[in-house]
């Protein structure tokens, strides 16, 4: 029986050829991204969220998050951000994203199926059999490449998400102030009508006993009716504010009769302006966006200098016509028409575009800081103001006003105005206080994020940034 040969031990090669191949072929593996993708934290949230990325059925309605208040009147800043970005679709959509850039990046890492071609041919004699499996060499040493630029394209993806989520947050919080500052006016307004009807029968009452003027029951009843008017506009304001609040919760048939918070001031400090640009430049999510497609941009320009090599495949070709005959193959495309050079060119204008809107978007989150830093501290001021100067002179002028009428020492004039320019006082504290709490939504926003603006506040003040 004969012995199959086996190669004396002296003369056993390592294939190193196939060693090289597959080192080069390694990939890191596929990264791990957090299940809210710091959502949670950046939109402030104070408990898990967990978020659905299949569409919900035509005519479903959007359930509410289960961690809802469990007094359905009662609708609490916190409660109304979780459950709009929780429930928001265009954040889903953004969240759908992200899961298709992982599923490109695991794409990325799969290596390339072989090519196995049989051909079989008859003519006088024995039939002729080729074999040959092949597989493209390019595309085997392109695999670490291509998997860092899906990696970085899923990084941009989920940053992209962050963004999506800051403004659905910024939105709510939004409208839950313009609701707050709806409802507040109410109570004022209604104050008033109440006040110029209380006049109205004192001037009548004063008519009767000759002491007075049919003026100024006139007056004071066409006040009453101006302020009634007045009252109903903010009721339709308050009806449509708490729509607008609904509609981002995602419950846009909701009866939106819920009780708010009380309003609070925001809890921003003041620092300086370099200290929040500092800040906005680090944490916001569309320079990390950018940056992150940058680099996707930098590898694939790196593999459009070798695209003109993409056809290269390596294989093994088997031939029995009629003995068998084995042996490697190798086919290279000849770079006579294509050199890769649009492609290089390509890749570098898009690098230079990103950059470009890189600085352009930086110049925009500076201002953006600044305005919103400088709205912040204007809006405080002049609150502090109104309630500490304005609003105790104001009541103090309607009281004297009041009083003098009373005892007849005074014209309806003169209450008149009193009254009006107290109710606009009480007006343009409420107005300021929802101004203010706009410019630390804007402010926050504009930082990244609640996290973002924590850690600003808890950082030293940074050295002056600098935007190209």
């Amino acid at each position: 029986m004969k012995m199959p040969r086996t190669p004396p031990p002296h003369r056993r090669r390592c294939p190193w050829p196939i060693v090289c191949l597959f080192t080069t072929a390694c990939v890191a593996p596929l990264p791990d991204l957090p299940l809210d993708l710091g959502i949670a934290a950046a939109t402030g949230i104070d408990a898990d969220v967990h978020f659905a990325t299949a569409g919900t059925p035509r005519g479903e309605r959007v359930a509410v998050d289960a961690n809802a208040a469990a007094d359905p009147t009662r609708l609490e800043l916190a409660t109304a951000l979780r459950r709009a970005v929780t429930n928001d679709a265009s954040l889903r959509a953004a969240l759908a994203r992200v899961h298709v850039a992982r599923a490109e990046a695991a794409m990325a890492r799969t290596l390339p199926n072989p090519v196995l071609t049989f051909v079989t041919r008859w003519g006088n004699g024995q039939p002729e059999i080729e074999a040959s499996l092949a597989g493209s060499l390019l595309a085997l040493l392109q695999r670490p490449q291509r998997a860092r630029a899906a990696d970085a394209a899923l990084a941009a993806a989920a940053a992209e998400a962050l963004g999506a989520a800051l403004d659905v947050a910024a939105e709510v919080a939004t409208a839950y102030a313009d609701a707050q500052a709806a409802d507040r006016l109410l109570a004022p307004l209604a104050q008033r009508a109440a006040g110029f009807a209380r006049l109205g029968e004192i001037a009548a009452s004063r008519q009767r006993l000759g002491e007075g003027a049919n003026s100024d029951v006139t007056a004071f009843a066409a006040r009453r009716i101006e302020a009634e008017i007045e009252l109903e506009a903010a009721r339709q304001h308050s009806r449509d504010a708490r729509l607008r609040l609904a509609a981002c919760l995602g419950e846009p048939a909701s009866a939106a009769a819920w009780v708010l918070d009380d309003w609070t001031p925001p809890t921003l400090p003041r620092l300086a302006a370099a200290h929040w640009q500092q800040a906005a430049l680090t944490h916001r999510p569309e320079l990390l966006t950018i940056a992150w497609r940058l680099a996707a941009l930098g590898d694939e320009r790196a593999l459009a200098r070798t695209a003109r090599w993409l056809d290269a495949e390596v294989g093994i070709d088997a031939q029995r016509n009629p003995d068998l005959a084995l042996g490697p193959s190798l086919s290279l495309p000849l770079p006579v028409f294509d050199r890769g050079r649009a492609g290089d060119d390509r890749a570098a204008a898009m690098i230079a575009a990103l950059e470009h809107e890189h600085d352009a978007t930086a110049r925009r989150i500076v201002e953006q800081v600044r305005r919103a830093a400088q709205a912040c501290a204007g809006h405080r001021d002049n609150l502090q103001r109104v309630r500490d100067q304005l609003l105790p002179l104001q009541q103090q002028r309607r009281q004297l006003a009041e009083a003098a009428f009373r005892l007849g020492h005074g014209d309806a004039t003169t209450l008149l105005l009193a009254e009006q320019d107290l109710a606009a006082a009480e007006v343009q504290a409420i107005e300021l206080e929802r101004e203010l709490s706009l410019a630390g939504i804007t402010l926050r926003r504009a930082l990244g994020g609640a996290a973002a603006a924590n850690d600003a506040a808890a950082s030293p003040s940074p050295a002056s940034p600098t935007a190209r």
